[in-house]
């Protein structure tokens, strides 16, 4: 499945490495033997169903005897179907929304840390709204239908067969982003979503044992007909990240953040003192 803008880096990527193979004279069956990979793979990745590593791009282009200047300009555009996009411009109809839903619902297990605001997923309407109104070139355009389509999503955290992990910060909970009123009703949401079975929330305190929590990310795991992926947003750009050991340190990270942060009872302790210090 393409995830945040990866569709078009895909396609265009699928079908130069189609057209190397048919160049080539290699039927599908005959290049996934060379590969080591199923035809069904091989047919994916030229239909840009399915990503596809460096090294198999490589060992494609190797296969095919592919010139080097050939084969260094799909290395290229493979590190650029792996990225994503450029800019959030070049977004498949520029709808991060629907793309990070199709995501959401193929994968098992989502980890989350953002470091200076909530997450999407336990967002307050009003909250959604305060966000979308705050943009770096101020309000972003059909703020409502994005509030929507936030609020859609949400769906997921009812949903038993998935799991989701939460590390948010402390300074986050105390810091808010709209009225009184909405603030208290943002951390009843909170409260509310911990005691979801399938939802794991966790708040790292002021003064947790020395951890790294500079950058936000979501990390989707046990993901269906697809690889994991980590998903990062930027400023100017989303990024995602596939290579095996990327991932891997993403996760060593967030298992580090979880550790560091209070859970159960003491999580939700903090969060009822939280409460009570806001005044009505």
């Amino acid at each position: 499945m393409s995830a945040f803008g990866e569709t078009t880096q895909r396609r265009r990527l699928g079908q130069a490495l189609s057209r190397l193979r048919k160049t080539a004279g290699l039927s599908q069956p005959q290049l996934s033997a060379a590969l080591k990979l199923s035809q069904p793979k091989v047919s994916r990745i030229e239909s840009g169903a399915a990503p596809v590593t460096l090294a198999e791009v490589d060992a494609w282009c190797r296969a095919t005897r592919a010139s080097d200047q050939r084969r260094q300009e799909l290395l290229t555009l493979a590190e650029a179907a792996l990225l994503g996009p450029t800019s959030w411009s070049e977004t498949e109809d520029n709808d991060l929304q629907r793309s990070t839903a199709e995501f959401e619902a193929t994968a098992a297990l989502i980890s989350v840390y953002q470091p200076a605001i909530l997450p999407g997923l336990l967002q307050t309407a009003s909250y959604a709204r305060r966000v979308f109104s705050a943009g770096p070139d101020g309000v972003l355009p059909d703020v409502a239908e994005r509030v929507m389509g936030r609020l859609e999503r949400q769906r997921i955290l009812y949903d038993t067969t998935k799991r989701l992990r939460f590390v948010v910060p402390e300074p986050v909970l105390r810091w808010p982003v709209g009225p009184v009123d909405e603030h208290r009703e943002q951390l009843g949401r909170l409260g509310e979503v911990m005691d979801r079975p399938n939802v794991d929330l966790r708040i790292l305190p002021m003064v947790p044992p020395l951890v790294w929590r500079t950058g936000g990310f979501v990390l989707f795991d046990e993901v269906a007909d697809d690889e994991p992926l980590v998903h990062v947003e930027l400023l100017t750009r989303p990024v995602n990240i596939r290579r095996p050991e990327q991932v891997d340190f993403y996760r060593r990270a967030f298992s580090n953040l979880m550790d560091a942060a209070l859970m159960g009872d003491a999580a939700a302790g903090l969060l009822r003192r939280i409460l009570d210090e806001i005044e009505p």
